[in-house]
């Protein structure tokens, strides 16, 4: 994981060619700048089967995480709290992917990315899957907003009650977080404690 957004040299990253909104990323990150078939080819022998890249984000707000909750309809693991996230369109770059999944699914605008999170490997389906989590900071001025079909609730969450939560789909009746995603924000709870998340670029 990256340690600070401000330690690192940055680019002007481009939503989209109709999209004036430019975003201010490490040059570390310049590699997730490309479509998803091109970075499952960079991995080669290391992809083992994947065939699905799915972004997900991590957004602060002090000491707490934003998580969604799934909706009950959902097929695959429903009533589940997890990171805002989606798969990555045909021809879009990981980076914009990560964009447009905040704001699809909280309403939220990316303004900055701060750094990488740790990713992780899960299959649903017949979709062999890689997330790539990344830490971003959002238009402050902004309200959550849900896709009902989607989400049905969303929470800010400290890193004590993250701890606390039942793994999803073990026998309880409450409703979880998976074990790969509370990995990550153990990591990004220390990540956010020991930086400056409001850091602008250097």
């Amino acid at each position: 994981m990256q340690n600070s957004f401000s330690e690192f040299p940055s680019f002007a990253f481009q939503m989209s060619r109709s999209s004036a909104h430019t975003l201010q990323i490490p040059d570390s990150l310049a590699h997730f700048n490309v479509d998803s078939s091109s970075y499952l080819n960079s991995l080669r022998a290391e992809s083992n089967g994947l065939n699905t890249i799915v972004v997900g984000v991590l957004v602060f707000k002090g000491s707490k995480v934003l998580l969604l909750q799934r909706a009950a309809s959902e097929t695959n693991f429903p009533n589940m709290w997890e990171l805002p996230s989606g798969k990555v369109k045909v021809g879009e770059t990981l980076l914009n992917g990560g964009v447009r999944e905040c704001k699809e699914e909280t309403g939220l605008t990316v303004t900055k990315f701060l750094g990488q999170a740790e990713s992780f490997r899960y299959t649903a389906g017949e979709r062999n899957t890689l997330q790539l989590n990344f830490i971003i900071g959002v238009d402050e001025r902004e309200q959550v907003q849900l896709r009902p079909k989607e989400h049905q609730n969303y929470e800010w969450f400290a890193a004590a009650k993250v701890e606390a939560m039942p793994i999803h789909g073990e026998k309880v009746a409450e409703p979880g977080i998976s074990d790969k995603t509370r990995e990550v924000l153990r990591a990004s709870f220390l990540w956010a404690a020991t930086c400056d998340l409001n850091a602008e670029p250097a």
